[in-house]
């Protein structure tokens, strides 16, 4: 059996990992908007809901600002994957929608990060 040197080993695992792949922009869309990104919207969206606020949010003001800002930080570098992987589609329509959806996206994670930032403020 042939022995692959070390340095295309470690070349080969990067290669198969998703995570890499798709910041690479080498990820099909659809996986990288279908397996990252909707579960990841889906919990963003869960701390945006008016029960996690009032019960998390009123008991520890600090921590959910955290927590919701780190989310934006990773909803900024999904994006960038999508961005990225966007055009290894058949349809180039769906790069458009793709990128049109992430910039609404980033911009409301900004929106949501300036009033926990103006929150503190005041």
């Amino acid at each position: 059996m042939e022995h692959i040197p070390m340095e295309n080993e470690e070349i080969a695992a990067k290669e198969n990992n998703f995570i890499w792949r798709a910041w690479h922009g080498k990820e099909e869309l659809a996986f990288v908007w279908w397996e990252i990104g909707i579960p990841f919207s889906i919990a963003s969206f869960c701390l945006k809901l008016p029960w996690t606020f009032n019960n998390v949010y009123e008991q520890n003001q600090l921590i959910y600002s955290l927590v919701v800002i780190a989310v934006a930080m990773l909803y900024v570098v999904f994006g960038v994957m999508v961005w990225r992987c966007s055009p290894n589609v058949q349809d180039k329509g769906w790069k458009h929608v793709a990128r049109g959806l992430i910039i609404l996206g980033v911009f409301g994670q900004v929106v949501v990060v300036a009033n926990i930032i103006s929150s503190y403020a005041t």
